[in-house]
């Protein structure tokens, strides 16, 4: 069996950013709560949890003080929840292409934002609040929009390209003079393009099932699968395949892959 590794792997620069500052922040609070998943990573929450960080999904279940710090995720908090959270102790820790994208609708507030993101996610819920935005889930639901007043589409930065540049022809037909903008994250379009330019037979993306990111990768290849954890291998399905490729969604440390890595290689 061969394993071919897609670089890049593991984390990127904005994820490897976040936890750096969330360490240099354990020793200045008795409690530090997450409000949400700080990055759409079961490996990385379990390990800020064995660090004693709560997480928690709203903020009633925080007892607010001096002494309490809440961390605002990587992918956006209602500007509502910020507004609250003035006069406390907080930490925003928003990827810095997300946090933009929040700015771009601020400076933009009379005209209409259509924003396409995945239903219920993360960043898709961190947009709603906003009184210029009209949420869509995919290109079929543009029917659905009337009205718009001088707009302006943008996106999911995880959301699939082909996604996008669907909405982007077909809100094009409908409203010409409409205002694109791309706020895909280049990050996973370039892991994907890497992907598509690596010949195996499976495909393994490291991550977690809950994240947009490593969903994209998984899709890019016919024959592929997301593990998160070791004895969610099955070394009798692998041993059928000569050549396995593996990636990691942006959001996966490198210790979470070198560990599955080296399983794989010890068990072949």
């Amino acid at each position: 069996m061969e394993l071919k590794i897609i670089e890049p792997i593991g984390l990127c620069t904005s994820a490897y950013s976040i936890l750096d500052q969330i360490k240099m922040n354990m020793d200045k609070y008795n409690n530090i709560y997450i409000l949400g998943d700080i990055l759409h990573n079961e490996f990385v929450i379990n390990y800020l949890s064995n660090l004693g960080i709560k997480f928690v999904k709203d903020l009633s279940d925080i007892r607010l003080n001096k002494y309490t710090l809440v961390i605002l995720p990587a992918h956006g908090t209602s500007p509502k929840i910020v507004e609250k959270l003035q006069k406390y102790n907080y930490l925003d820790l928003t990827c810095p292409k997300i946090k933009k994208m929040h700015e771009f609708i601020l400076e933009n507030k009379d005209r209409d934002i259509v924003f396409i993101g995945k239903k219920s996610h993360a960043e898709t819920n961190a947009v709603r609040d906003y009184d210029n935005i009209k949420i869509i889930n995919s290109a079929k639901d543009i029917d659905k929009l009337s009205d718009l007043n001088n707009p302006i589409l943008m996106c999911q930065t995880t959301l699939g390209a082909d996604e996008f540049n669907l909405a982007c022809t077909t809100l094009k037909e409908k409203y010409p003079n409409i205002e694109i903008k791309n706020t895909l994250c280049n990050i996973p379009l370039d892991r994907i393009e890497n992907i598509k330019q690596t010949e195996c037979d499976l495909l393994i993306v490291i991550g977690s099932k809950t994240s947009s990111n490593a969903n994209e990768l998984c899709s890019s290849k016919p024959n592929s699968m997301i593990i998160g954890k070791i004895d969610e291998i099955d070394m009798n399905e692998l041993r059928k395949y000569n050549t396995i490729a593996i990636a990691s969604a942006s959001s996966t440390p490198l210790k979470q892959v070198n560990e599955i890595v080296e399983y794989i290689r010890k068990n072949a």
